[in-house]
């Protein structure tokens, strides 16, 4: 298995997403908890260094923790490529050492919960 630090942009996405509620019936109330008073750029540099750290760990590099962009509002333009940037995200992360890091616990679960037939049409990776 192969991991590398994911695109700002995915990750933009995703901070998006999550805070517009777009996932929200995926989610279980811990996870709404988790995430229901942090703020964007907030989430979105947890987000980036949660991948960075996961690749870090897997190939015993040093890549810097801290996004090289701050946060803006960036849409894929459907619900089939956010959710698979979701599975796409955590399946980047999926290197962790603690897999019961709260973050990434959360994400596995809510990806898990999204039936694939909803993301997997006319969707990709290279986001």
């Amino acid at each position: 298995m192969s991991c590398y630090v994911c695109s700002t942009r995915l990750i933009m996405d995703l901070t998006r997403a999550i805070k517009a509620g777009q996932f929200e019936k995926y989610m279980e109330e811990a996870d709404k908890e988790l995430f229901k008073n942090k703020k964007p750029n907030v989430l979105f540099k947890e987000l980036y260094a949660l991948n960075v750290q996961a690749v870090n760990e897997r190939y015993h590099e040093e890549f810097d923790k801290q996004p090289s962009e701050t946060y803006k509002k960036i849409d894929s333009g459907s619900f089939a490529q956010t959710a698979e940037n979701l599975v796409c995200f955590c399946y980047q992360c999926s290197g962790l050492e603690d897999i019961n890091n709260p973050l990434f616990k959360s994400l596995m679960g809510i990806s898990g919960r999204i039936p694939k037939s909803e993301y997997s049409e006319n969707t990709t990776w290279d986001w």
